[in-house]
């Protein structure tokens, strides 16, 4: 197995190579908790199955989360936005997940020795000088990018299981010719949608409550009183430590917006009956349509010909009822065979759909894709199989684990 380094390094190499990685070997993650609550010396950030996660893994994950969204975000993360994206309790859940794997794989003899990591590392030419490992150039390399050889090594050792546990998978999916052939038929049965969503611009709605209307509002007996009945309701929950006075004026805008968007969906629904009754395959229709709804800046639109492989049609979002539709045979919403525009209530949105144009498979030419049909499937049945399975480990896990790291990052 160190045949490599053997001949890479020769004896005295290897014993240098074997000194400085087996010294973080040793210490790293070699460590009893004394208990998993508070964050006092010996305590955890939990336990799953009883192996503990230090404080030292929740900080490395929850900083390496914390610069992928910093990136993502433009290079600045709030607070506020730490909260809502419960960057915390990621850090958490998939450290559980981590430990569960890493458990499993020992439980399956997948899990790599200090030996073959040692062997990983040595191998990557980015920290070689001269054709060769260099130990320095490795912890500057490590030191530059903020991590540490401990953290470094263990997520080389995870990698490694990772592959294994993805080539144990491969080892027992099979894709069968039924499968690649219902994947081609649905890749390639493919829909033309002409289509009308109407949305509540809930936004919009929300800034046309001014502070004038607010007043004006709380100035008639009747909604003062359902005010004061909402505080009451809430004064012991979401009002709590709140007086009347400080919140009087959010509740007024809330009812306020409520009244606006009950009046905007009626509305909607009585111009979606009006674009039910425009809307058919003729492009003249269209233009009777925009003319209806240019107050509202909406226009018809079509989605092309798409494969509906999912329940999302693409710029409206998910929309289940609307793709059965479209799909099953022989459809109702079809204008080539005799089929009417459709109004689908969707939330606060409602869509109008017409299905315009179809596309059936073509079967000559399924042994052309046959091939990357069922690499598609394979690699699907993979994802899902493993996702499955990961699922279940975690939720049959033992996890305890300490309420008070989730508010601390030291």
């Amino acid at each position: 197995m160190l045949a490599w380094i053997r001949n890479t390094f020769g004896t005295t190499g290897i014993l240098g190579t074997t000194g400085l990685i087996a010294i973080v070997f040793i210490f790293y993650g070699v460590f009893t908790p004394k208990s998993t609550r508070g964050l006092h010396e010996g305590a955890v950030a939990g336990t799953v199955n009883g192996d503990a996660i230090s404080l030292k893994e929740f900080n490395y994950e929850y900083n390496r989360m914390m610069e992928m969204y910093k990136n993502f975000l433009g290079g600045k993360v709030t607070d506020e936005q730490v909260k809502s994206l419960k960057l915390k309790e990621s850090a958490l859940e998939s450290l559980v997940r981590q430990k569960v794997l890493l458990q499993e794989a020992a439980r399956y003899d997948l899990s790599a020795s200090d030996d073959e990591v040692m062997e990983e590392i040595t191998k990557m030419s980015v920290f070689h000088k001269d054709g060769k490992f260099d130990v320095l150039t490795y912890k500057k390399l490590l030191e530059a990018n903020h991590l540490s050889p401990g953290g470094f090594e263990k997520s080389k050792r995870d990698e490694l299981a990772q592959r294994r546990w993805a080539d144990f998978f491969r080892a027992r999916i099979h894709v069968s010719d039924q499968e690649i052939l219902d994947e081609f038929k649905t890749k390639q049965n493919k829909r033309n949608l002409k289509y009308v969503l109407l949305t509540s611009n809930l936004g919009k709605q929300n800034t046309q409550v001014q502070s004038e209307g607010i007043q004006k509002y709380l100035e008639d007996p009747a909604h003062l009183a359902q005010v004061k009945a909402k505080f009451e309701e809430g004064k012991s929950s979401v009002f709590k430590g709140q007086t009347f006075e400080s919140v009087k004026n959010s509740i007024a805008q809330s009812a306020l917006l409520g009244d606006k968007l009950s009046q905007l969906f009626k509305a909607n629904d009585q111009l979606a009956d009006q674009v039910v009754g425009l809307m058919n395959a003729d492009a003249k229709s269209d233009a009777q349509i925009n003319a209806l709804l240019k107050a509202q800046n909406v226009q018809v639109k079509k989605t092309g010909l798409v494969a509906f492989d999912s329940d999302v049609i693409p710029e409206v979002g998910v929309a289940k009822e609307a793709i059965k539709d479209a799909l099953v045979e022989p459809s109702p919403i079809d204008a080539a065979q005799g089929g009417k525009a459709k109004k689908y209530l969707m939330g606060d949105r409602v869509l109008i759909a017409l299905m315009v144009d179809s596309q059936k498979p073509d079967l000559t030419q399924l042994d052309s894709q046959r091939a990357q049909i069922a690499q598609q499937v394979f690699s699907r049945k993979i994802r899902s199989m493993y996702q499955m399975w990961e699922s279940s480990l975690v939720q049959r896990a033992k996890v305890d684990l300490n309420p008070a790291v989730a508010g601390s990052t030291e």
